[in-house]
Formats: C-alpha cells, sequence, structure tokens
C-alpha cells in the first residue's frame, strides 16, 4: 500500500524573502536573545503577540523551501510515496490591497513554475495543488 502525505507546505524563497522585509502584519522577524540565541518571531496580526520560532528550529525555513534531496530524503525516512504540497502560511489573503493582489499574481507563477519544475521532471513523488 502506498502512503501519502496531504498535508505537506513548502515556500518560495522570494517569499519568505518577502515576509522578513515586511514592516506590517503579517511579517517575520529575526531577532537575538540575550545569550545570543538567534530567533524567528511570526507576527500574524497587530492585535496577537508573535509565535516564536526557536533556534532549534531555525533550519525549518531550510526544509520549505527544499523541494529537492533533502525532503525525499525526510519522506523515505517516513515511508512516505507521495507528498502532496502547498504553498505555507500566511497566505496572500492576510495582505491589504495592493500587497496582496499582487502576491497572489507573483507567489502563483513562482509557486506553479518551481513545482513544476521539480515534480513532474525530476521527482514524481512530489505534487502540488
Amino acid at each position: 500500500m502506498r502512503r501519502i502525505s496531504i498535508e505537506e507546505h513548502f515556500f518560495t524563497a522570494p517569499y519568505l524573502e518577502y515576509l522578513y522585509a515586511r514592516k506590517d502584519c503579517p511579517r517575520y522577524e529575526r531577532v537575538e536573545d540575550e545569550a545570543h540565541r538567534k530567533t524567528t518571531r511570526i507576527w500574524e496580526t497587530p492585535s496577537l503577540p508573535p509565535s516564536v520560532v526557536g533556534s532549534d528550529r531555525q533550519n525549518r525555513a531550510g526544509q520549505l523551501l527544499d523541494l529537492r534531496e533533502g525532503r525525499l530524503n525526510e519522506m523515505d525516512k517516513a515511508g512516505i510515496d507521495v507528498a502532496v504540497l502547498s504553498l505555507g502560511n500566511p497566505g496572500v489573503d492576510a495582505f491589504d490591497e495592493p500587497d496582496g493582489s499582487t502576491w497572489a499574481r507573483k507567489r502563483i507563477f513562482i509557486s506553479h513554475t518551481r513545482l513544476r519544475e521539480c515534480t513532474a521532471r525530476e521527482f514524481p513523488g512530489l505534487t502540488g495543488i
């Protein structure tokens, strides 16, 4: 029997860079604590405190960007035959205009192009929605 994972996410580098560059929510922020540990704060809305991704999970962004060997190795370790990929949060619906519309077009084009490059030709175990 084949094992299919349907809740897998990915980012593109331009979108992740945009989240770090934003001044308004939603945005990502790199910070360093008193012990010089690097963390990421994820500001989803100004009315809530940020989520904090600790230094032990800093490689998570790299994992979300990886649509090649690293992801496939993790799939093999977990016994997953096919992973259905979708774009990670926050989605473009969280942005005010005109950023939301602009990134919707960019994100869809870049993401689908990236998925097409990595899935059909090189890695048939990955597919996207």
